[in-house]
Parts: C-alpha cells; sequence; structure tokens
C-alpha cells in the first residue's frame, strides 16, 4: 500500500515498522494472514480462515484521529475482495475507537453494537455496500448505498465536517460519487483507530485486498 507520512497515512505493505503490536494491531484466527504480496505500489492481503465467523483485522495500533468540532477529516481506502463463496463475506473498512475480535458481529450483524467512529461495510448473504456512524449506541446506518462488486477494485470515501460544531455531516463517496449524508452527534466521541478487515460467512476462506488507505486530518 502507497504510503504518505505516518500521521497521514498508514501502510501495512511497505512500512518497516509493519509489526503487531507496534505501528498495527493484527487480529485473526487460526488459519488467518495478513501480508505484502506482489501488485504495482504494494497490495496489503488481509486473509481470513475458511470457517463460519472466522475474521482478520488490521489496525492502527494508536487512536491517532478524532471527530471534533473544528476540523475537517478524510479517510480513503482502494480496496478488492473476490467473493469465496457467493455472498458470504464480510467486510469493514473506516475509522473506529473499538477494534480487534468481533468489530463484525457473527452471523452477518454488521459492525459492533457501540464505538465511535464512520465505516463502510458489507455482510453475509448481502451484495451492497452499507455506511455506519456511531456515537457510543447512537448508530446511524444506509442499508444499501452501492452494488458490491466481486473481483473488482473500490475507493471509498469518508468525509467528515464539524458543520456547526454540534452536529457533524459526515459523506460516504464510492468510486468519487456521494452515497450518503450522515448527521453525528460530536460531544462525546472518543479517539479513533484505523481499520481494515474480513470475516467469512461460511466454509470459505475470504481475502480483502488493500492497494492504499490514507487519512488526512486538519491539524
Amino acid at each position: 500500500m502507497a504510503i504518505m507520512d505516518r500521521n497521514v497515512a498508514t501502510n501495512a505493505a511497505l512500512d518497516p515498522d509493519y509489526v503487531d503490536g507496534d505501528l498495527w494491531d493484527v487480529t485473526a484466527d487460526s488459519g488467518g494472514a495478513q501480508a505484502a504480496i506482489d501488485g504495482a505500489g504494494g497490495v496489503l492481503s488481509i486473509k481470513c480462515d475458511g470457517d463460519d465467523n472466522d475474521e482478520a483485522y488490521v489496525a492502527s495500533s494508536f487512536e491517532s484521529w478524532l471527530f471534533t468540532t473544528n476540523k475537517k477529516l478524510r479517510f480513503k481506502a482502494r480496496v478488492k475482495l473476490t467473493e469465496a463463496a457467493t455472498d458470504d463475506s464480510n467486510i469493514a473498512c473506516g475509522l473506529s475507537s473499538v477494534i480487534g475480535a468481533n468489530f463484525l458481529l457473527d452471523n452477518g450483524a454488521g459492525p459492533a453494537a457501540t464505538y465511535d467512529g464512520a465505516v463502510f461495510f458489507k455482510v453475509d448473504g448481502g451484495t451492497v455496500w452499507q455506511t455506519e456512524t456511531s456515537n457510543a449506541g447512537t448508530q446511524v446506518t444506509s442499508t444499501s448505498v452501492g452494488t458490491f462488486s466481486s473481483a473488482t477494485w473500490t475507493i471509498l470515501e469518508i468525509e467528515y465536517d464539524p458543520n456547526d460544531d454540534v452536529t457533524a455531516k459526515v459523506s460516504f463517496s464510492i468510486d468519487g460519487a456521494g452515497v450518503s449524508v450522515h448527521d453525528l452527534t460530536i460531544s462525546g466521541l472518543e479517539e479513533m483507530h484505523l481499520i481494515l478487515g474480513v470475516k467469512a460467512g461460511g466454509a470459505a476462506e475470504e481475502t480483502l485486498l488493500v492497494d492504499y488507505v490514507s487519512v488526512e486530518m486538519e491539524r
């Protein structure tokens, strides 16, 4: 994955500090794996084992980003997953105060019930991208914002605008086209990690490929 600056973008394919517990936190059930693979500019492969509800995540070790009252923020990632079993994969890409096992809940139940952040996700049995913003247990979910295209590189973007400094506007785009806008209460929000993850929905290994990912926040 391409890297710009450690405070701006994160990289697991080219960064020499890619060590579990250092710059990155890696979570995977037995049989899962994360590795740099061949690809122009570097590509990160995040693979979960082929048992139902097995999962694998790569997340920034530190909570380096915050939805605050006076700074804009943008998340951008280029990802691809080729469905191993029809529509069984679960995927999450975005920012979250909570990382680790079961960020994507079992049996296609979507992201964690409580976290601060904003994510794109896809669930077991689903054929569409969904978007979600969350302030603790208060969540706004758009359940169908675009078709998930297997084996196709897709650019996912999240733009945060503090708006009136009380209720932010969080805009989601796929391949440059806006797909949803959420209102998000700013008060009480905590710092966030970058998170990328995949979870199996059946007896087939699923692999999320990441070409690049960046997070930019005003100073």
